[in-house]
């Protein structure tokens, strides 16, 4: 099982690498009236951790409700 783990951990290692690696680009991206520029993978890594974030909230929210 601890095998199985480090694989994961490493294969998962390697997919992120690749990632970076193929998205250096710079993109520009317009948020109401400002426009930024910045690298893509920045751009995924924020949009990534967002819905994380929101996943995590909705889950603590629904956790902390009372059952009937």
């Amino acid at each position: 099982m601890k095998n199985l783990k480090l694989i994961a951990i490493a294969v998962l290692v390697i997919i992120f690498l690749i990632l970076v690696i193929q998205n250096t680009a710079r993109v520009s991206v317009k948020l109401l009236f400002a426009t930024l520029e910045m690298p893509m993978i920045v751009l995924l890594l924020l949009t990534a951790g967002i819905g994380v974030l929101i996943g995590l909230l909705i889950a603590m929210a629904r956790s902390e409700k009372p059952e009937e």
